[in-house]
């Protein structure tokens, strides 16, 4: 059985996807980034910490929702949203839950490393699905 080519609609969409899903990984690499500046060199790097998040956290998400509705992806595309999602509002309630458990705000690196990891994995795994022959 012979595999068909996708459709060009099909190909953009999934292109823009792999755009914003590298896109995403370079945001999380700033993020950390921006979060060493405030903790090494100086508090005044807050602000872009938190100015970051707002810009991409969720808008990037959004694209690549739609992106992957356009290019037709299997359902890891999706998954891999959904789960990058629930990692940034993970972060979110890390970040502003340390007042009620200490300990909570302990987990935000943490969960930025795990974000980092499955950032790349989406890259990777939506580079192989382009690539496929």
């Amino acid at each position: 059985m012979e595999q068909s080519t996708p459709s060009t609609r099909i190909r953009i969409g999934r292109g823009i996807y792999f755009l914003f899903a590298a896109i995403f990984a370079l945001f999380i690499i700033g993020q950390v980034f921006s979060a060493g500046m405030a903790i090494f060199v100086g508090a005044e790097n807050w602000l872009k910490h938190t100015t970051l998040v707002h810009i991409f956290g969720f808008n990037i998400l959004v694209l690549m929702l739609i992106a992957a509705f356009v290019g037709k992806l299997p359902r890891w595309g999706y998954g891999y949203v959904i789960g990058l999602a629930v990692l940034v509002f993970s972060m979110y309630f890390s970040a502003n839950f340390t007042r009620v458990a200490p300990w909570v705000g302990a987990l935000h690196p943490v969960l930025a490393m795990v974000l980092f990891i499955v950032s790349v994995s989406v890259v990777i795994d939506t580079w192989k699905l382009i690539m496929k022959k």
